[in-house]
């Protein structure tokens, strides 16, 4: 299989972004690595927890643990995927 270019957008409006660019046709799927968040500071909790340095219980309010876990899985599962194509 030849390589293939994956892009890991940073942040949901940067994912945003390239998911438009998939729906267009104009990437793959496959190539979009989506859920990270934004690495600034104001994300230093979502960043602990995506990590696994902060446990659920300690969040605050303004953290959705349930959307970190769910970008989480399907970030995990496409790299799998790309794994086994390789």
């Amino acid at each position: 299989m030849p390589s293939l270019c994956v892009y890991v957008p940073l942040g949901p409006k940067v994912g945003e972004v390239f998911e438009y660019l998939v729906g267009r046709g104009l990437l793959r799927p496959e190539q979009v690595l989506s859920g990270l968040p934004h690495p600034s500071g104001a994300n230093a909790e979502r960043i602990s927890y995506f990590l696994g340095r902060k446990d659920k219980t300690a969040l605050s309010i303004k953290t959705n643990a349930e959307t970190l876990d769910a970008a989480r899985t399907q970030l995990a599962q496409k790299v799998r995927q790309l794994r086994a194509a390789d």
